[in-house]
């Protein structure tokens, strides 16, 4: 039903190219190759790997060029394509549009651009990385980033107090929608397939790797991610989500290698405000992937979705560095709208890989986390029988930033239907107000704490002590005493 930007054939400004100077602008390209994209080093990071893809640049024109005037502009140059966003287009008022050419480098094409004073902004087409860690072997069978009991070396009540906030809301309102921009999912799962949104002609989103309207996971990452936020609570069955019941509309930019490049983000950016304003109510963007790479279009994009009173949820990374010298993009923008998210392990430390700094807001358990995973896929060399059962049934462990965000994500999905008179700024208020502040993040990043479910729903709850046991079901609230006890008693079943 909707398909991805359209595609105009062109020729392209030949002489213009001829005439300029080569290289002075852009990133110089070698021969290595990450699924067909080159891999370049940073000059500003000292020795840092980025990846893009060769002969192709973003381009972000003034004021709105029409399509006419792009085609011109670009007249006798060597491109074969472009591709114009024409959702964040008209939501900006500019004009972003990607150039390719199997003739000209990436830097003969920056340097072109960059000398017209129609351009806002020029930069190669930059790839997003998954930020996650393989599924790990051995697989914790419990979900402790719900409710941790301090078993297996953890610290009791080092989680988010799912339960305790349960108390409150299991679900999400019926209206609100949670866009997960990530490797797609397995859309017949049986903790997932009933919290798909679906859109006109039972679209659950789009797949902008294989232009269709069918984003199936290829790679596990989205699947897992998905699961996190939203996997059916209470139903019996594996897992449950932060969130019991929530529509989650699927937007597939990453490949079965986890790589994410920037025009496919920047079509699900467009997607995505395309739909809000045809009026679907998406509140909250999780986006568990991240570059090196400052790009203006996404910024741009990202601000937009500011304007709509959409939140992004942005992993911060796994580098164990600090945001403020090494920014993380998307979660690294300056935006209101924006939460960036760290990781922490089953004892309320900053888990080893996680990324830190004052541009980074809170943290989320990340480490070791069960969720779902694709049915049927192998097993790792050196399983247990049991852990063998438990990944080829769909579920599986991983750790990363990318963990933890769809942690924090989840929480704002039940907080925005909790609230739903609130805006953006007062619903991500209330999350970074309502942390469990913890000495082992004082200091390193904002909040200087982990994120809490039961203090964002419910202000009036205490702050826990670290270790403390406080929190848990009680018979208060709009859930019945049996439909609070089951939440934990999955854990305990099936989580093992």
């Amino acid at each position: 039903m909707f398909g991805s930007a359209g595609r105009t054939k062109v020729c392209f400004f030949l002489f213009l190219l001829f005439f300029m100077e080569a290289g002075a602008a852009g990133p110089q390209e070698s021969s290595a190759r990450t699924c067909g994209a080159r891999e370049v080093a940073s000059p500003a990071s000292a020795g840092t790997v980025f990846s893009f893809v060769p002969g192709e640049v973003l381009v972000t024109f003034r004021n709105g060029e029409t399509d006419g005037k792009v085609r011109d502009l670009v007249e006798f140059s060597g491109a074969e394509s472009t591709k114009i966003f024409e959702g964040l287009s008209r939501e900006t008022g500019k004009t972003f549009a990607l150039f390719a050419s199997r003739n000209m480098t990436t830097e003969d094409l920056l340097s072109a651009f960059s000398r017209d004073p129609a351009v806002e902004s020029v930069s190669p087409n930059f790839l997003r990385k998954t930020l996650s860690v393989v599924p790990n072997d051995p697989y914790f069978k419990e979900q402790w980033g719900l409710s941790n009991p301090g078993v297996e070396g953890g610290a009791s009540g080092a989680d988010i107090d799912a339960p305790g906030g349960w108390v409150t809301r299991t679900s999400c309102l019926p209206s609100k929608v949670v866009a997960v921009i990530d490797g797609g999912i397995q859309r017949d799962h049986e903790d997932l397939a009933p919290n798909l949104w679906s859109g006109p002609g039972g679209i659950i989103g789009f797949d902008f790797v294989r232009d269709d309207s069918d984003p199936d996971d290829e790679h596990g990452h989205g699947t897992h991610v998905a699961g996190i936020i939203g996997a059916v609570g209470n139903n019996g069955r594996g897992t449950t989500g932060v969130a019991w019941e929530v529509r989650l509309m699927i937007l597939k930019t990453g490949d079965k290698e986890g790589v994410h490049t920037m025009d496919r983000l920047l079509e699900a950016y467009s997607w995505i405000l395309d739909r809000k304003r045809e009026g679907v109510d998406i509140a909250v963007v999780n986006t568990s992937m991240g570059g090196a790479e400052f790009i203006q279009a996404e910024r741009d994009a990202l601000s937009a979705f500011a304007a709509r009173g959409i939140l992004v949820v942005a992993a911060a990374g796994n580098d164990g560095s600090d945001n403020d010298s090494s920014p993380v993009y998307p979660a690294s923008y300056s935006l209101p709208n924006i939460i960036s998210v760290t990781a922490t392990d089953r004892s309320d430390n900053l888990a080893w890989f996680s990324n830190y700094g004052s541009s980074v807001h809170v943290a989320a358990p990340g480490e070791d986390i069960l969720s779902t995973w694709l049915p049927g896929a192998p097993a790792g060399a050196g399983d247990s029988q049991e852990q063998s059962a438990l990944y080829t049934s769909g579920y599986a462990g991983m750790s990363g930033t990318s963990a933890a965000a769809p942690f924090v994500t989840g929480v704002a999905a039940l907080a925005c239907s909790q609230f739903p008179g609130e805006s953006m700024n007062q619903v991500r208020g209330r999350i970074l107000q309502g942390v469990d502040v913890l000495e082992s993040l004082r200091g390193k990043i904002a909040s200087g704490g982990r994120v809490n479910l039961h203090r964002t729903l419910d202000p009036s709850a205490p702050e826990r002590e670290p270790n403390s046991t406080a929190g848990g079901c009680s018979a208060g609230g709009s859930l019945s005493m049996a439909a609070l006890l089951a939440a934990p008693l999955l854990l305990a079943v099936f989580g093992k």
